[in-house]
């Protein structure tokens, strides 16, 4: 998906360029936005090989790399975003890239920002029945808990923010 990104931009930026339709500001965001809401649809279908395996029931190494994949998308999606605005500024012939970039990267950097938690810590909670102690994540045996910004639910991390 990495290789795809710059074709995508560029697709995005004579969207932006051309179309009558896409001509305004938050019309292209909520255009990015869909496409950022994709990508993190993809990250979390990866991650679970598309909802096959939970993130503990694969190797720790696995998972952190899969974490570490959507990451670095995230950071070529953005930088790629970046150089694209860059140029637009030295074309005066194009409309530049003036769009709400915490509204297009936020769920991503969120999710990012949680995948990497995810990934670093090794937290301990205390339930009625004892301390319960996973690297990498939190069993929840049925209740809710914000552990630092990401949410187990009945067991299950979310890690999707969407």
């Amino acid at each position: 998906m990495l290789d795809a990104i710059p074709g995508l931009i560029n697709a995005i930026r004579m969207i932006n360029s051309y179309s009558r339709y896409y001509n305004s500001s938050e019309r292209m965001t909520a255009l990015f936005v869909k496409v950022t809401n994709q990508m993190i649809t993809a990250c979390r279908a990866h991650i679970t090989d598309s909802g096959y395996y939970k993130v503990w029931d694969q190797d720790s190494a696995v998972v952190l790399k899969k974490l570490e994949d959507c990451v670095r998308l995230n950071q070529e999606y953005q930088q790629c975003f970046q150089r694209t605005k860059e140029k637009l500024r030295n074309h005066p012939e194009e409309r530049p890239f003036d769009f709400s970039e915490m509204y297009i990267f936020g769920k991503f950097n969120n999710f990012c920002r949680r995948s990497v938690w995810m990934g670093r810590r090794e937290v301990h909670v205390e339930y009625p029945l004892g301390t319960h102690c996973i690297s990498g994540g939190v069993w929840d045996v049925g209740g809710v808990w914000d552990v630092g910004g990401v949410w187990a639910v009945g067991g299950v991390w979310d890690v999707g923010g969407v």
